[in-house]
């Protein structure tokens, strides 16, 4: 047999094992669907577990419908979104501490979806994670989810089925919990967030970029390269709603990131202070706060005090990328001319990380426990055939789920 032949015998068996091991391995197209959810040990799947009751608690019933539609985010920019209740962020959810809640999801869209309830402790059976939690919504099924609002606190709400694609494309919004007596008169919820407008996610003329930002050290370069838009509740530039606020009057601001960048707010000069980190209560420290770092993620309250006559601004840090598209304007009843806005003022200025701490000082430990168990985690990314760049631990994905996880975020 000639080499010819016996070559052409050996390219054709690697790529059949090829082949054979891309379809096993988690990448394939065959595990883009949810897994069914898992059965423990015991023969208990966490789908039969008992759920909360109800019992003499006020019961709030909301409906969410995850379907696709266009979403205007400004008068010349439109996006192809996926959407709760048409919606980008989807619709708000209000609810006060220790209601009981039921939400009816149906799904409309031709994928299946979940909803995942970001930084809520409830019944693992209502977490919304496909697989392990509860299996997908299917095209044209319906879910109820049903648990009680233990902790006031800032929290959002968004798909876990394939959510680095999905929370992307809009699907998610704001829940809050509000404590039983109000603090504020005034509270309202902004959710940042960037788009691919005018390019397409990872393509190839961005590739490039965003592995020459990863070698140099810029953990937010493929972002870069892949957002041009940034929205403040879905809306960019002049198309943000204006915050309405007299002179000397308080509102509670709530920020979500549902972002992938990291983004730093700045505010006029001694106007803010922080109340809550991921809805837990900080104590502030030291006197001159004007920024708001928050990462993918993250949730962070402050109160926000309109201390001058004229239209102020609340917006992204001047020096980021297209930071003139993410900014908030804070109005009075009385007409203000724009020609009236106060600068934002960068210098000197100190941010939420250096300056806050947690209101508990309550100790777990009276001295730090020994270790039992130890693990050595290696967080890494790199490139995967079909699925782009991934993000690793110790050079792996979790089984079934291409890099599609809250962690892509920063979510949990």
């Amino acid at each position: 047999m000639n080499r010819k032949i016996i070559g052409s015998i050996l390219i054709a068996a690697l790529l059949g094992v090829g082949v054979w091991m891309f379809f096993q391995s988690p990448f394939s197209s065959s595990t883009q669907q949810a897994l069914p959810a898992g059965v423990q040990q015991d023969g208990i799947s966490i789908t039969n577990l008992e759920k909360p009751k109800a019992g003499d608690r006020p019961v709030k019933t909301f409906d969410l419908t995850a379907k696709e539609m266009t979403w205007k985010i400004n008068e010349s920019k439109e996006v192809e979104a996926w959407t709760y209740n048409g919606k980008v962020p989807g619709e708000a959810i209000h609810v006060t501490e220790g209601d009981y809640v039921k939400v009816r999801l149906k799904n409309e869209l031709d994928v299946p979806v979940t909803i995942h309830w970001h930084g809520m402790i409830l019944p693992n059976q209502m977490d919304g994670v496909p697989g392990l939690t509860q299996d997908a919504v299917q095209p044209g099924d319906t879910f109820t989810y049903e648990f009680i609002a233990n902790d006031a606190g800032t929290y959002w709400y968004h798909s876990h089925q394939h959510s680095s694609k999905q929370v992307d494309k809009g699907l998610y919004g704001p829940f809050i919990i509000e404590e039983k007596e109000k603090k504020f008169e005034k509270d309202q919820t902004y959710i940042l967030d960037e788009w691919a407008v005018n390019q397409e996610k990872q393509s190839l003329a961005n590739m490039g970029g965003m592995m020459m930002g990863s070698m140099s050290g810029d953990g937010e370069a493929d972002t870069k390269q892949m957002y041009d838009t940034l929205t403040v509740n879905g809306k960019s530039g002049s198309s943000i709603q204006p915050l309405e606020l007299e002179v000397g009057e308080t509102t509670r601001l709530r920020f979500v990131n549902a972002g992938y960048r990291q983004h730093r707010l700045v505010f006029p000069k001694g106007s803010m202070k922080i109340l809550a980190t991921d809805a837990e209560d900080v104590k502030q420290v030291g006197e001159s706060i004007n920024t708001l770092e928050i990462a993918p993620g993250e949730r962070i309250d402050v109160a926000f005090t309109k201390e001058k006559k004229g239209q102020e601004v609340i917006g992204e840090d001047p020096q980021l990328q297209n930071a003139n598209q993410m900014k908030i304007p804070v109005v009075s009843k009385q007409k203000e001319s724009n020609s009236d806005i106060n600068d934002l003022n960068v210098a000197n200025a100190t941010s939420v990380g250096s300056s806050t701490s947690k209101g508990s000082e309550q100790l777990l430990f009276d001295k730090v426990p020994e270790t039992d168990v130890s693990y050595q985690m290696d967080l890494s990314m790199g490139m995967n055939m079909g699925e782009g760049m991934v993000f690793q631990i110790n050079e792996e994905v979790f089984p079934g789920y291409p890099y599609d996880s809250c962690e892509r975020r920063g979510h949990r």
